[in-house]
């Protein structure tokens, strides 16, 4: 490493004592995986009050990366540079604050701090704050949603780019406009953004290729008249939607229609989307992950730094259907099933021993409840099958499903057996929580 000139003089530099230098060789040798030397390195920076050095180091703590996962670690470093003002540090730590793995909730600082990193122009802080504005559904936070999400858009945040594309094209806190629509949905495609590029493949289909090849050369944006005026940010309205019954499908399986909001649905496939891996299971006897061919999907699990807002509030929002708390669900998984992916019979609960004892040793304890939203439309299969109660659940955007893994003793209920059917056309996606006996412990 240090047979560079440049890097020569850094590692000169950090030896020296000079805070931003070992800040700097600290992030360089975490970019390369590097991870004692960049845990060396970062930490004399952060005791020097390096607040890039701080985050960055909250983030690995809050993320486990070459280290345990210390929550409150990483809260401890994530204040530090909230104070010294870093608009990252603001936004990570009201993530932390809101999902409260590990140090409690206290969505009042949480929100502080969000909208601190917002009047800061934090990209991301400006489009979780438009989510949540466009979630509280009244007319005035309708219009400081579009004018966060157009704030952020215009700094570059294709989250938001695809959100405000898709507020013009519905009309939601905006007049309808086609052509403004399909030009944020184009700058939000060309940046990869999953569902961007299904939905602007779709417009295509209505409105032709040649209008969009005119958008893309001609169109000038009307959004930069919404940007938003900081004096105006509020607390948003953290409210869920507590469905007033159930589809109930039996003693076990309980359906809730429409519990999460289109955008909601689109938002959790867009941050998933990228990291998506061929899925595995999890083996009943020990806990630890297993390859097989039972299950042909593609999943990602959220690490604790992608827990921002707007997924805690999708996370509270599941939990509170089955009356758990959110930090008692293991990590959200997000799975995609394209044709002919499937997920063969399984049980979701660990096994047992003779006493009842799950076999799976952990602080968490068993798997009481699974509960999963389907979030998007399916084309034709990807039912859910329950084959021991003859239930048979159908997708539909937004839909949640919960099933109870155990009975009222805490025993394996066995007529929880349940499948994932091959998709036939189109593709499933699906988020995922499994709720413990206790809150879950990411360590």
């Amino acid at each position: 490493m240090t047979d560079i000139p440049d890097l020569q003089a850094l590692a000169a530099a950090a030896n020296m004592g000079q805070p931003q230098a070992q800040y700097r060789l600290g992030a360089l040798y975490f970019s390369r995986g590097e991870m004692p030397a960049a845990l060396d390195w970062l930490s004399r920076a952060a005791e020097s009050n390096v607040a890039d050095a701080q985050n960055l180091l909250g983030i690995i703590y809050l993320n486990g990366i070459g280290i345990a996962c210390h929550p409150r670690k990483a809260a401890e470093l994530l204040r530090a540079a909230a104070e010294l003002d870093l608009k990252e540090a603001h936004f990570n730590l009201a993530g932390l604050l809101f999902c409260g793995t590990g140090i409690g909730n206290d969505d009042t600082a949480a929100c502080r701090h969000l909208l601190r990193a917002a009047e800061l122009r934090h990209r991301p802080a400006l489009r979780v704050l438009g989510y949540l504005y466009s979630l509280a559904g009244d007319a005035g936070s309708q219009a400081l949603a579009t004018q966060c999400l157009a704030t952020a858009a215009l700094l570059g945040d294709a989250h938001a780019e695809y959100a405000l594309g898709m507020r013009y094209l519905e009309g939601a806190g905006v007049r309808i406009n086609v052509d403004e629509g399909a030009y944020w949905l184009i700058r939000a495609a060309n940046k990869n953004l999953y569902c961007a590029g299904l939905r602007l493949k779709a417009l295509i289909g209505e409105v032709g290729e040649t209008r969009i090849r005119h958008i893309m050369q001609r169109h000038i944006s009307e959004t930069q008249s919404l940007v938003a005026n900081t004096s105006d940010l509020r607390q948003p309205e953290i409210k869920l939607h507590i469905p007033s019954s159930s589809n109930q499908k039996s003693m076990t399986v309980s359906e809730y229609p429409q519990i999460l909001e289109d955008r909601l649905c689109d938002y959790l496939i867009n941050l998933a989307a990228p990291q998506l891996v061929p899925s595995g299971v999890v083996d009943p006897n020990t806990g630890k992950p297993l390859k097989t061919k039972l299950r042909t999907s593609s999943s990602m699990n959220f690490q604790l730094s992608m827990y921002d807002m707007v997924v805690g509030f999708a996370c509270r929002q599941l939990a509170s259907l089955v009356g758990m708390q959110a930090v008692q669900a293991e990590p959200i998984s997000v799975l995609r099933y394209l044709p002919g992916e499937e997920y063969k019979p399984h049980y979701d609960h660990f096994a047992v021993d003779e006493r009842g004892t799950p076999k799976v040793q952990d602080t968490n304890g068993q798997r009481l409840v699974t509960v999963f939203a389907y979030l998007n439309e399916v084309a034709e299969g990807g039912e859910t099958d329950f084959p021991r109660l003859s239930v048979r659940v159908r997708s539909s955007k937004g839909k949640a499903v919960a099933f109870l893994n155990c009975d009222a003793a805490g025993k394996p209920d066995p007529d929880t057996l349940h499948a994932g059917l091959p998709v036939i056309r189109g593709e499933k996606w699906l988020a995922t929580l499994w709720f413990r006996e206790r809150p879950f412990n990411w360590t």
